[in-house]
């Protein structure tokens, strides 16, 4: 098996789970745990208590240096003249919404989370902040998700 495939291997897994994690938990845990009250507090410290985020971050993280990787190799070490072809430039807008993504969930989003799993309280306010940049992070990854599967044949 080559490098290449490898480091396929690490970016599609990777951010196949990256992305279902994060839908899943903006569209469906988050709303449910709302609903819940207190007891969906309770919920979210078990998903943390679960490691939930940290196999997140894992996720998320392999798929980034996969990806940095791989575009390291397609762009022959990142040779403009690739990087301006209709893949390449696809590939960095990809790549840029990936990066901007995990940027976003590692600075805001996942502490967050963390504080909210550990019973902090959350005004309404913060609650509406966070929702918000959660659906940046949704649409961000969209985006990566897009560019990835159609960059090599555009």
């Amino acid at each position: 098996m080559t490098l290449f495939v490898v480091l396929r291997l690490f970016h599609i897994i990777g951010g196949a789970l990256w992305i279902g994690a994060v839908v899943v938990g903006v569209f469906f845990l988050e709303p449910a745990a709302d609903e819940l009250g207190e007891g969906g507090q309770r919920f979210l410290s078990q998903l943390v208590r679960r490691r939930l985020t940290d196999v997140m971050v894992i996720a998320a993280t392999s798929a980034i240096i996969a990806g940095a990787a791989l575009y390291w190799i397609d762009s022959g070490g990142l040779h403009a003249a690739w990087i301006g072809t209709s893949s390449g430039i696809t590939f960095t807008i990809g790549g840029v919404a990936g990066l901007a993504a995990y940027v976003l969930a590692a600075v805001l989003l996942k502490p967050a989370f963390d504080r909210r799993a550990a019973g902090a309280l959350e005004t309404a306010k913060t609650a509406k902040r966070v929702r918000r940049w959660s659906l940046i992070q949704v649409a961000l990854l969209l985006v990566a998700l897009a560019a990835m599967a159609i960059g090599r044949y555009v």
